[in-house]
């Protein structure tokens, strides 16, 4: 590979993880269309299988105005409710719980699966 194109590859991969957003090891996290003041929106996915999260308790971290978009796969039909924020989905085998909006509230907030007292992810908002 010619320097060029080697160098352009290394840009791009620095730029996708620059625009890649916050979260930690055990968060998957990408980027979706800014939010509201430019702020960049945040897309995570939490995956739930036989009463389990896959990777453990999820942990995610997000500024104070952005955009969110939680997306909740199970093989197991509850409730998924974001406390603090008052905000729940129904989630179902094959029909995921998507819960979209915007991060207001700083502190930390639980999401759980409601009816089984599951907790499967942590959000973290900083001002």
């Amino acid at each position: 590979m010619k320097l060029v194109p080697r160098l352009a590859l290394v840009a791009a991969v620095v730029l996708v993880a620059s625009v890649a957003g916050t979260a930690t090891a055990t968060g998957s996290v990408s980027a979706v269309p800014a939010g509201t003041a430019g702020t960049p929106a945040l897309a995570w996915r939490v995956t739930i299988r036989a009463g389990r999260v896959v990777g453990g308790v999820q942990r995610f971290r997000a500024r104070k105005g952005q955009r969110i978009v939680l997306t909740v796969v199970s093989n197991l039909a509850d409730e998924v409710h974001l406390h603090g924020y008052d905000l729940s989905r129904l989630v179902k085998p094959g029909t995921p719980a998507r819960i979209a909006f915007s991060a207001r509230l700083t502190g930390r907030f639980e999401v759980e699966l409601e009816r089984r007292g599951l907790r499967i992810a942590e959000l973290e908002v900083r001002s």
